[in-house]
C-alpha cells in the first residue's frame, strides 16, 4: 500500500542501550507494505553504539525522527515522544522488539473502517527463534475492558490508540517506578467507545533479552505492580465481580515481593512498606488461594519475621 502524502500514522520508539536489537526493530518498519507514517526516535541517554544506529537511519530515510536525551526512565522517554509526534494513529514499539511487514496494513485500515479507537494485533514471543505466538479477541467491548482489568492486555506495545483517547491521561506518582504500561492501557481501553482485534500482523517480544527492563528486580517494580493490582481489584469488585479475588491474590503476590525485597534492597520508602503490611495483614484470611511458599512469606511479613524475608529476596536477586 502506498502512502497518500497525508502522514496518519506515528510510530514512537523509546531506545536504550539497545544497539544488538536496533537495526531488526528498524527494518521491521522500513519493511512495511503500508508507507505512510512517522517513526519517532528517543534515545534515552544510551552509552552505547545506539545513538550511532538511531541517527544512521535518520539519515538512511526522512521517516525517522531522532532525538537524544539525558537518560529519564522509560516515562520520560515516551512522554517526550508522545509530544514530538504528530499521527492520529499510535503505535508504541520497544527497541528490542519487532513487527511483521504487514502489521500496520493489517490494523491501520480498522481505524478508517470500523471506526475503531483502539486496535488489538496479534503478538508472538520470540525466545531465541522459537516463536510463541498469542492470540487475544473479544467479540464486544466489555470482553476486551474486562481483559484489561485482568492484564491480558496491559502493555502499550500490543495494541495501536487514536491520540484522542491520551487526552489529559497522566500517570499516579505511586507508578514512578513500575505499572505504567498497566494504568494507561486500563483506562486506555475504558475511554474507547471501540475496540476491534486486527486479523494479520504480528507484534514479535523478544522475550530472551535479559537487559530488558521487563528482568530487572527491585521492591519498587513490584510496588507499582502491586498498587495497579489493587486497582484493577477495585473495578472488578463493581464491574467484573468473577474475577475480584483474582485480582486480589495477584495484588499479595506483588506485595509479598515487594515487601521481601526490600528488607535487602532497602529501596522502598517506609510509607509504602507499611502500606504493603496493611494489606497482607488484611489478606491474611482472604478465600483467594496463594500457594505454599507464598503463604509463608505473608505469615513471615504479617509476625515480623524478615529473615524469613531475607531468605527469599537473596534466592530471588541472584
Amino acid at each position: 500500500m502506498e502512502s497518500n502524502g497525508n502522514t496518519k500514522i506515528s510510530l514512537i520508539v523509546p531506545v536504550y542501550q539497545a544497539e544488538e536489537y536496533l537495526a531488526r526493530c528498524f527494518d521491521s518498519i522500513l519493511n512495511q507494505t503500508y508507507k505512510d507514517f512517522e517513526v519517532i526516535v528517543i534515545d534515552d541517554g544510551s552509552e552505547d553504539r545506539s545513538p550511532e544506529i538511531c541517527d544512521a537511519y535518520a539519515r538512511r530515510d526522512s521517516r525517522f525522527h531522532v532525538f537524544h536525551q539525558k537518560n529519564g526512565g522509560v516515562s520520560v522517554a515516551r512522554k517526550a515522544g508522545f509530544e514530538k509526534s504528530s499521527g492520529d494513529i499510535l503505535y508504541w514499539i520497544d527497541a528490542d522488539d519487532y513487527i511483521s511487514p504487514d502489521l500496520l496494513e493489517k490494523t491501520y485500515f480498522l481505524f478508517e473502517e470500523e471506526n475503531a479507537d483502539i486496535v488489538v494485533y496479534d503478538i508472538a514471543d520470540d525466545n531465541n527463534g522459537k516463536i510463541r505466538k498469542v492470540h487475544f479477541t473479544e467479540s464486544d467491548l466489555r470482553g476486551w475492558q474486562r481483559r484489561a482489568v485482568q492484564a491480558d492486555c496491559s502493555v502499550l506495545w500490543m495494541f495501536a490508540s487514536r491520540r484522542s483517547l491520551w487526552k489529559g491521561l497522566k500517570i499516579p506518582v505511586e507508578l514512578t517506578y513500575s505499572g505504567e504500561d498497566g494504568y494507561l492501557s486500563l483506562h486506555l481501553f475504558y475511554r474507547a467507545r471501540n475496540i476491534v482485534h486486527g486479523c494479520g500482523g504480528m507484534y514479535y517480544q523478544d522475550v530472551a533479552n535479559e537487559a530488558s527492563s521487563t528482568h530487572r528486580v527491585t521492591s519498587r517494580k513490584f510496588w507499582g505492580s502491586f498498587w495497579m493490582w489493587k486497582e484493577r481489584a477495585m473495578i472488578a469488585k463493581c464491574r467484573f465481580p468473577e474475577i475480584f479475588s483474582y485480582c486480589c491474590l495477584n495484588a499479595s503476590k506483588a506485595a509479598i515481593k515487594s515487601y521481601c525485597i526490600s528488607v535487602v534492597l532497602r529501596d522502598l520508602e517506609d510509607k509504602r512498606k507499611q502500606g504493603l503490611f496493611r494489606w497482607l495483614s488484611h489478606m491474611e484470611n482472604h478465600p483467594a488461594s496463594i500457594s505454599p511458599r507464598d503463604k509463608i512469606l505473608r505469615y513471615a511479613i504479617v509476625h515480623r519475621k524478615e529473615w524469613i524475608c531475607r531468605l527469599y529476596a537473596r534466592h530471588k536477586l541472584k
